[in-house]
């Protein structure tokens, strides 16, 4: 898994909140 799909993610939910 590249790291850059879990920063997306964690991004994305950053930006949710």
């Amino acid at each position: 898994m590249s790291h850059k799909n879990y920063v997306t993610i964690l991004l994305r939910q950053v930006r949710h909140n």
